[in-house]
């Protein structure tokens, strides 16, 4: 059994991904404060950027070279459908928190949100905004970030 699994191995040369991180916990993101927001997105990065410069526990960088950890933003899907008083919309968008340990990638921190627009119309701020608000709250949270210091 073992010969056919190295075998089976080898044959389809499997090897782990560096596109496969490890899953980590907010407590890896102990004392770093150093950010780089990475996204396609250039509405979302202005978003997300406007608002975690609010937290002063955090600084902005523009290259992930300078960065102690990326908070990264993608949508996840979008789908539209016509409805009676405009389009529907329902957008599922995520950000994580991920750093490097070692040669692994390590994600922190992740929350997925969905935002549903019906006849053109939401009673909800951005996923973008959502996200990076929820993010700024685990980070209090996990390090007890005084009001002072928002």
């Amino acid at each position: 059994m073992k010969f056919l699994l190295l075998t089976l191995a080898l044959l389809f040369n499997f090897q782990p991904s560096d596109e496969m991180p490890e899953r980590g916990t907010m407590a890896d993101l102990q004392g770093l404060q150093k950010v780089y927001v990475a996204t396609d997105d250039d509405d979302a990065y202005q978003m997300i950027s406007k608002t975690l410069k609010g937290y002063k526990a955090l600084e902005i960088v523009n290259s992930p070279k300078n960065a102690d950890f990326i908070l990264e933003y993608k949508v996840l899907t979008r789908d539209v459908a016509a409805g009676r008083g405009g389009a529907d919309l329902a957008k599922r968008s995520q950000l994580r928190a991920v750093l490097r340990r070692d040669a692994a990638r390590v994600v922190a921190w992740s929350e997925s949100e969905t935002l549903d627009v019906n006849d053109g119309f939401t009673m909800s701020r951005p996923n973008e905004i959502n996200l990076t608000l929820n993010f700024i709250k685990a980070h209090k949270k996990a390090f007890a970030v005084k009001k002072k210091s928002d």
